[in-house]
């Protein structure tokens, strides 16, 4: 198929993991097999923070420094710090700073929001590097810490900093709804691993309870003084908490698109809906969504599966235009890693627990040392 000498206007919105996997896909076709290509990132902050590395993050501040990443340094041609606020048609999207920016595709990575503080707030590396810093000075200072969530990231949250402060009388507690740890679709031996190794460390483990959160318990309240109450009247007191309760996305933007099509572009839940090509389902072949925002189920929504759906909406946009048929996404990749603290871990492989001291070498040499952060800066230029 004959190309167009006219550019060819990619847009990507967010430049996390699935957005950071997609420009680098794009970008190498615009250097070799598309040289109209002209790929715009699009994101409100100045820098990407690494968010699978903030449990380590808050017991190392040399290691948040560097976790902080520009997306300037990401390969595109332009790049505009601005928030999006709304995809107006087909080709026009609008900005907070009042500008519309045209494309010809549009890749929608715009991710999920976790609450604070596990979710950096800050928008710039100063900004967001001061708010770990606190938390860390904050850990460092409390005889208690009590963590809500346990999933990965708070198994990860309680392992680290009951490792950090081994030896001392600082209490970590983890408070988890469910009756194990960990998501519910990986074996339970998995969770009952987990526990043993937070309980080698300290931990206190509550499972079977919810705890209520204010709806005000913003990045601040987190730090000082609380008690806050479980639905089994059980009562928690803790010096610093710190919640890691799961993932809510944000899609409001598409409001005017949905105006225009004749069914459903989002779910009851607000995820966006999508084609196994990583398409948003509709008319708008044009636009992709990769990550988790869209309707894929939660095993899905891992930073390495969000990257691996980002090369997918970038390899179909190269092949749209090429006129080749498109690929699909398949979530074929079943393991998990969970370092508890820097020695020890747990891990799942194709439908298998890892033995406990393999896991734990193993969870070591694959994740404990940087949280998978070398990887990601192999996306960014001159880093």
């Amino acid at each position: 198929m004959a190309q167009s000498t006219n550019p060819i206007r990619v847009v990507v919105v967010g430049g996390s993991y699935a957005g950071s996997g997609a420009l680098k896909t794009l970008y190498a076709a615009s250097k070799s097999q598309i040289p109209s290509m002209h790929i715009t990132l699009i994101d409100q902050g100045t820098h990407y923070f690494h968010m699978i590395g903030f449990p380590k993050a808050i017991v190392d501040l040399a290691y948040a420094a560097k976790s902080f990443l520009p997306f300037a340094n990401l390969p595109c041609h332009q790049f505009i710090c601005a928030r999006m606020t709304s995809v107006l048609d087909a080709h026009h999207l609008q900005l907070d700073n009042g500008d519309t920016v045209e494309f010809d595709y549009l890749v929608l990575a715009t991710g999920s929001r976790t609450p604070a503080p596990s979710k950096v707030q800050g928008k710039s590396k100063e900004d967001g590097l001061a708010e770990i810093t606190r938390l860390s000075v904050a850990i460092e200072a409390a005889k208690s810490v009590l963590v809500i969530g346990g999933g990965a990231v708070g198994v990860e949250i309680a392992g680290q900093i009951a490792a950090k402060y081994s030896g001392s009388d600082k209490q970590v507690t983890i408070v988890h709804g469910g009756d194990r740890l960990l998501p519910a679709y990986y074996k339970s031996g998995l969770s009952s691993a987990t526990v043993s190794k937070l309980k080698q460390l300290g931990v206190r483990v509550v499972l079977n309870e919810r705890v209520d959160v204010p709806e005000d318990f913003g990045f601040e309240s987190h730090i000082g003084h609380a008690v806050l109450k479980g639905a089994s009247g059980d009562e928690y007191s803790s010096d610093v908490q710190i919640l890691a309760t799961g993932l809510r996305t944000e899609s409001d933007f598409l409001g005017p698109l949905e105006q225009d099509s004749e069914e459903p572009l989002r779910t009851d839940h607000g995820t966006i809906r999508v084609l196994p090509t990583m398409q948003m389902r509709g008319p708008y072949t044009n636009i992709f969504v990769p990550g988790d925002n869209n309707d894929y189920p939660v095993s899905c929504k891992y930073g390495f599966k969000a990257e691996m759906q980002g090369d997918v909406a970038a390899a179909n946009i190269k092949k749209l235009i090429q006129g080749k048929p498109l690929g699909n996404w398949s979530d074929w990749v079943d393991a998990i890693f969970v370092p508890i603290g820097p020695k020890m871990g747990v891990a799942q492989v194709v439908g298998l627990v890892v033995p406990s001291l393999i896991a734990d070498w193993t969870v070591r040499l694959a994740k404990s040392g940087d949280y998978f952060l070398w990887l990601v800066k192999t996306h960014y230029k001159g880093l």
